[in-house]
């Protein structure tokens, strides 16, 4: 609620839910009158929908199909949970800040947060190649090399198909770049060091916390 809240709200207002979408639009009845909750309540279902759909596909042992350790099968449930994940964590990312609030880092960390926990149990809930790299050199035995590469295009893709979306939508695109008075030296030392931070925080909670570990990621 908080990651979409953030990302959608300064686009629809992000109700995310019919009975708020309605209560919101009775609410202004006599500035606006009422019915702009219907096509958000219509819009609102079909995401409930897609969601079911999309559940099914990812979750097939619930419905009776078995699903073989090692087998291809396996490995496209876990590619389309990092392509999902990854999707949802730079469509978030993407219209926070280019929405422009005070809020986005949280949000950010709460859309990475929950999405490791809706993925994790399939795929390990990597969602940015950096953590994949980190899991393939350690030399475990958690990854293979091919499995690496399919993760790797997976999450690239989702955040392009992110990027597609949130593009159009906000009419907007974020320069990429060192910031104001900084050179390429800080964005060196920034990525580097945060990211070094983040992927021994993934390596090490995974490890030893399971419980926690999305919370801790995020």
């Amino acid at each position: 609620i908080f990651a979409g809240g953030t990302a959608a709200g300064w686009v629809s207002g992000g109700a995310l839910n019919p009975a708020v979408a309605f209560a919101l639009d009775a609410s202004s009845l006599s500035i606006s009158g009422f019915g702009a909750s219907l096509p958000y309540a219509l819009f609102q279902c079909l995401g409930g929908a897609a969601a079911a759909v999309t559940f099914k596909s990812l979750h097939p042992s619930e419905y009776g199909a078995a699903v073989a350790a090692g087998s291809r099968q396996e490995l496209k449930i876990k590619v389309a949970a990092e392509f999902i994940g990854t999707f949802f964590l730079c469509l978030t990312a993407g219209l926070s800040v280019l929405g422009g609030g005070r809020a986005s880092g949280f949000a950010i960390a709460s859309a990475l947060m929950v999405m490791v926990y809706a993925t994790g149990h399939l795929s390990g809930g990597h969602l940015n190649p950096a953590v994949t790299v980190a899991f393939l050199a350690t030399e475990r035995g958690i990854i293979t090399n091919r499995q690496a590469g399919w993760y790797a295009a997976s999450q690239l893709s989702g955040g392009l198909v992110a990027a597609a979306v949130y593009t159009p939508v906000a009419g907007d695109a974020f320069e990429l770049g060192p910031g104001e008075g900084f050179g390429w030296l800080g964005v060196v030392s920034a990525e580097l060091t945060f990211t070094l931070a983040l992927c021994y925080v993934v390596l090490a909670v995974t490890t030893y916390s399971k419980d926690m570990f999305g919370l801790a990621i995020g």
